[in-house]
């Protein structure tokens, strides 16, 4: 068990789901898995190749997932996930983005 709740459900909430990220824009790479290192060991090169694999681990379908690994920022996570849904002439009517936060400098 990965620890991540019911991810088989998106099987039936989500037609598609769309990891996006590729590398940290201040490293120039994937920062690693932080946590569930025993059930994520993979060398991922991106966010989306890891994010991938978390889903699939958690048996969401490998059909209904469609991967964008070239965005280094939540804006370009946006962007970059339209240009790769629009060839597939795939609009979605609505949208889930799951974040996270963070700071940057001191409070």
């Amino acid at each position: 068990m990965s620890g991540y709740r019911n991810l088989s459900a998106l099987n039936g909430y989500a037609p598609i789901i769309v990891p996006s990220g590729g590398v940290s824009v201040k490293t120039g790479k994937f920062n690693g898995v932080k946590s569930k290192c025993e059930i994520y060991h993979k060398d991922y090169l991106t966010e989306c190749d890891f994010y991938t694999d978390v889903l699939t681990i958690n048996n969401v379908e490998k059909e209904k997932i469609i991967g964008e690994n070239q965005s280094g920022s939540t804006a370009e996570n946006a962007r970059f996930t339209r240009q790769v849904l629009m060839p597939k002439a795939l609009v979605p009517k609505q949208k889930l983005y799951a974040v996270k936060t963070f700071m940057q400098g001191d409070a």
